[in-house]
């Protein structure tokens, strides 16, 4: 069978929220393709559908081994680790992921990396570390500046930090935002 194939019928058993076709359908894949990349992603994907989030996120990894400049995947990561609530392991990954987009501006303006600056603002929160947690947030908010999770975020980190102009600034833009300003 052909490559195409396999995607099919692995895309068919996703939409018809049969997880556990589509995980042995890769499996299969994978041994006739063992090299293609997307399987791999793909299989990883097919993992977190039926709660294998530790497999998941290993193999997610081993893809960032030879995409280490792939935001989806360092979200899928982070994703993993949060279900996981290994908030540690979150804060770690935004450190790699930082390291590898250092140097592609359009990579750090994306609404992705965003997310992921995000991911990492929320494990600081919960590991109680607030001002790193501020910074993620206001990192993130400069490529989206009206994101009410990620304002909510920030104007919590800041009431933490007892920094109450901030709170009332986002206070603010949240209102702004709710009136359609």
């Amino acid at each position: 069978m052909k490559m195409e194939n396999y995607f099919h019928i692995i895309r068919v058993s996703r939409e018809l929220e049969d997880f556990q076709r589509a995980l042995d359908i890769t499996q299969i894949a994978m041994r006739k393709f063992p090299e293609n990349e997307a399987l791999w992603a793909c299989h990883a994907e097919n993992l977190r559908s039926v709660g294998k989030l530790r497999e998941s996120r290993s193999l997610f990894e081993r893809y960032l081994t030879k995409q280490p400049r792939n935001l989806g995947v360092w979200l899928d990561v982070m994703d993993n680790s949060r279900n996981l609530s290994e908030w540690q392991a979150i804060v770690e990954a935004g450190d790699k992921m930082e390291t590898a987009v250092a140097l592609n501006k359009t990579a750090r303006q994306s609404i992705v990396y965003a997310r992921c600056i995000a991911a990492k603002g929320n494990a600081h929160m919960h590991l109680k570390e607030f001002k790193q947690a501020r910074s993620c947030f206001e990192k993130a908010l400069l490529n989206m500046p009206m994101d009410r999770p990620i304002l909510n975020s920030h104007m919590n980190a800041c009431r933490e930090l007892h920094d109450f102009q901030a709170v009332r600034r986002d206070q603010v833009k949240l209102t702004d935002f709710d009136r359609g300003i």
